[in-house]
């Protein structure tokens, strides 16, 4: 091979190179949203509006302009969360550290320091935890109870 077919086949060949790293990371399953639209809306398996208020309160401790005090309220709200999810696995439903998360959360969505998108989520979470500590974990929509987490 001449040095000048070496110089026209070395960018394709780095070409297919890099292709064939990219290919299978975009083809890989993203399951962060497998089996939201099953039952209450956050799948089976698990307390769902739990997990998916722990979820969203991360993300809403990562962006936007927090204080201290919102900051301490989205931790309180999460070990609250966790905790419940311990006992809950264990077969007992803590009615009070999901009153205690719920209340946090209210504060979040009232707080103008937190950004609109995520005060949306916190409140469709809010109005979820709600729901789910009316029925004590049963899932209207899906018919039976939330499965504990495992």
């Amino acid at each position: 091979m001449t040095r000048s077919q070496v110089f026209r086949t070395a960018p394709a060949a780095a070409l297919l190179v890099a292709l064939g790293a990219v290919i299978p990371a975009l083809a890989r399953d993203d399951d962060r949203y497998r089996g939201r639209n099953q039952g209450y809306g956050y799948g089976y398996g698990a307390a769902g509006p739990v997990d998916r208020a722990i979820s969203d309160l991360q993300r809403a401790a990562r962006g936007g302009w927090l204080d201290g005090h919102e900051r301490k309220h989205i931790e309180h709200a999460m070990n609250d969360l966790d905790r419940f999810r311990r006992r809950w696995s264990e077969g007992r439903f803590d009615k009070g550290r999901l009153d205690s998360a719920i209340e946090n959360m209210q504060h979040l969505v009232n707080a103008d320091r937190v950004r609109g998108r995520d005060r949306q989520v916190l409140a469709a979470d809010l109005a979820a935890l709600r729901d789910f500590r009316a029925s004590r974990g049963y899932a209207p929509r899906g018919g039976g109870y939330y499965g504990r987490p495992r």
